[in-house]
């Protein structure tokens, strides 16, 4: 009876391993999702709309805070442009390679307009996320580091910005520009 509780215990011990501890270098949790090498910007073109996300460095420390900003520039022929758009029109959404990890950007919805002027940038700096629907100990535990730190725990990141607006005139028309980045984030200095 002993040995029996001594096993299960050894056994549920080990089962409680904390995926978190991850080293640079380990293999991605998604093979078809290989860490792309650090990126720090991310541009792209759609008709009179230019986007930009970027990351102020390819590499991070642990607790150092995240420098990720996104930028829509108008560079049309009209003086000024009206779009309307979600809370922001800027979406950050983030993957972890070593754990498989995504992290999404929840933001409240209501009708919002903003008008561009042509060639003036409007930029957001990231400013966290909160979370998805995965229900895992051990992401909740990442999410919850991810959450509560102003930097990120260990790890090799992409960030996929999106500037999702319409155009708020006549004819009205849907835009959905998307980039990513990469970077790293290490455990003290080297």
């Amino acid at each position: 009876m002993k040995r029996s509780l001594m096993l299960i215990f050894i056994f549920s011990v080990a089962g409680c391993s904390n995926q978190t501890d991850v080293t640079l270098g380990d293999e991605p949790a998604d093979p078809d999702r290989p860490y792309p090498g650090a990126q720090p910007i991310g541009e792209e073109q759609q008709d009179d709309f230019s986007y930009r996300l970027v990351s102020t460095k390819e590499e991070y420390q642990v607790g150092e805070p995240i420098e990720i900003y996104a930028e829509l520039v108008y560079e049309g022929d009209e003086e000024s442009i009206t779009i309307g758009h979600a809370y922001s029109p800027f979406f950050f959404l983030f993957y972890e390679h070593l754990r498989g990890y995504t992290v999404d950007y929840p933001m409240p919805e209501p009708y919002v307009t903003t008008d561009l002027v042509r060639d003036q940038p409007l930029q957001e700096q990231y400013s966290g996320a909160s979370g998805s629907t995965e229900a895992d100990a051990d992401y909740q535990s990442f999410l919850k580091e991810f959450n509560e730190n102003e930097g990120l725990p260990v790890g090799e990141y992409s960030v996929t910005g999106i500037a999702d607006f319409i155009i708020d005139q006549e004819p009205s028309k849907s835009y959905e520009i998307s980039s990513e980045i990469s970077f790293i984030v290490r455990e003290g200095l080297e």
